[in-house]
């Protein structure tokens, strides 16, 4: 089990992040496509709290799969993880509804990911959204 803490900020201007990145000692990797479906407990809804409720989400990226859930503990983007491979993602998919789950959001991105001492860095290039 681990523990995530996110921060997330909409950039404005991707290329003075990079070079404040760069600056920064922060080396990014090559971008990879990741294709994010989430899945929310049937009868939770937008607009409810988060604290407490796990959520899953299928990932795939570069054929690989992975199947995350995460529980968010005192807000929405500090929460407790636990995630594995899978082989197979419409078979997790078929599970996750038949436990109870309900997809919500695909969330299609480029991402690429780097250090800046303890932290990881990820720059993201959201389909729809930039």
């Amino acid at each position: 089990m681990t523990q995530e803490i996110e921060v997330k900020y909409r950039v404005l201007d991707e290329d003075a992040l990079l070079a404040a990145l760069r600056v920064r000692g922060v080396v990014l990797s090559a971008p990879v496509i990741q294709d994010d479906q989430a899945f929310a407990p049937v009868g939770w809804r937008y607009g409810m709290s988060k604290r407490g409720v796990p959520f899953g989400r299928l990932r795939t990226q570069e054929g690989r799969h992975l199947f995350t859930v995460k529980r968010p503990v005192s807000n929405e983007l500090v929460c407790v993880e636990h995630e594995t491979v899978v082989a197979d993602r419409e078979q997790m998919h078929g599970a996750l509804l038949v436990m109870g789950c309900a997809p919500t959001v695909r969330i299609v991105k480029s991402r690429r990911v780097g250090s800046w001492g303890d932290a990881t860095v990820c720059v993201d290039v959201v389909d729809g959204l930039g």
